[in-house]
């Protein structure tokens, strides 16, 4: 019996699956800083989870740009989204307040993981998406690098790159839930 690698079954799980694969790694390093409760923390991670069942990525895409440490640490691009954000200016704050506290893996990670989704976001995909594979496996090294254990990728392979031309389906949360 072959046993598949990560990066082999990574490439059979769809663009969905990876993004949830990437919510999960968050999850666990948001969970092993104590901060899983904090209210900032679940609003980020709440609008991250609405990429798996959204139809309207576009959408998902303008609302996540507000919670991005690349933006909201970056004065020229939040000054140039400071108009389109979903955010206020205040939630803008706390969340630039919050990444100038975490761990730069972590802050990094937050941006990866919402890379996954824009990568083939208008286009289409092809062979096995390699940009968002590349993201994904990019949420790997940074969580081995903090030494923190990954989630069971078995979970998240249930949606499958054959699935709506490599997106997977639509599907609840609660789909990858263990």
């Amino acid at each position: 019996m072959q046993h598949l690698t990560i990066a082999d079954r990574l490439k059979e799980t769809s663009i969905r699956g990876r993004v949830a694969f990437g919510i999960t790694c968050l999850e666990i390093y948001f969970e092993h800083l104590n901060l899983q409760d904090d209210t900032l923390v679940k609003g980020l991670l709440e609008k991250m989870w609405e990429f798996v069942s959204s139809n309207s990525l576009d959408k998902w895409e303008y609302e996540i740009k507000g919670f991005l440490p690349i933006i909201v640490l970056n004065s020229s691009a939040s000054e140039k989204f400071e108009n389109v954000s979903f955010l206020k200016h205040s939630q803008s704050k706390a969340y630039e307040k919050m990444y100038l506290s975490l761990p730069e893996t972590l802050v990094t990670m937050i941006d990866t993981v919402a890379d996954i989704g824009f990568d083939n976001l208008y286009a289409g995909t092809t062979g096995y998406s390699k940009g968002t594979f590349d993201e994904t496996m990019s949420v790997i090294d940074l969580m081995n690098e903090s030494q923190l254990p990954l989630p069971d990728l078995a979970r998240f392979e249930r949606s499958e790159f054959s699935e709506f031309h490599g997106w997977g389906d639509a599907v609840n949360k609660e789909f990858f839930a263990a």
